[in-house]
């Protein structure tokens, strides 16, 4: 069904993954990833679709996507079916974080700030091949030490030092 919202995720747990179509006529799927972990779409490893558990019966990487098979889907239509809805896994599975390291979703909506002014909110995280991004009132911002001086998750709080051209409505010289 085109334009349908995928079903909310079930509580406590995470999304790891969402599936933008079939693949093949015998019931593999192409998902989107939403994790950093891509080891969660190795065979052996269960998921969840909505309350159900499934096991990941084969896994390959193609462009960026995961096609997958799973337990207990063998058509390409009851994928089709399942279009835009989420694969998770509980919260409690997720991996232990290096002391630098973050979620997406706990950067999500903290404040961003540069010598104690605020200067936007981090509306999303973009990965990228060289590094993530984070998105600032339109500006990308990559998430390195040369820019991202402090992340403060429990203060609501990252801190930044920034170069002329990268503040949201800073103008460079063409532009001018």
């Amino acid at each position: 069904m085109k334009g349908r919202r995928p079903e909310p995720v079930p509580e406590g747990h995470v999304r790891i993954g969402q599936i933008v179509g079939p693949f093949g006529l015998k019931g593999a799927m192409k998902v989107a990833p939403l994790t950093d972990f891509l080891e969660r779409f190795d065979p052996d490893r269960t998921v969840y679709l909505g309350t159900s558990l499934h096991t990941i019966e084969s896994s390959q990487w193609h462009k960026g996507q995961v096609r997958i098979e799973i337990s207990g889907i063998e058509t390409s239509e009851e994928v089709e079916e399942l279009r835009w809805r989420y694969l998770t896994v509980p919260a409690s599975e997720r991996p232990a974080l290096e002391e630098d390291e973050y979620l997406t979703v706990e950067l999500i909506g903290l404040k961003v700030v540069e010598s104690g002014k605020e200067i936007g909110v981090v509306n999303n995280v973009i990965r990228s091949a060289v590094n993530d991004l984070l998105e600032v009132d339109g500006v990308l911002i990559p998430a390195v030490a040369q820019f991202v001086k402090r992340v403060d998750v429990a203060g609501g709080v990252v801190e930044v030092e920034l170069i002329d051209g990268m503040r949201p409505g800073d103008q460079t010289e063409e532009a001018r």
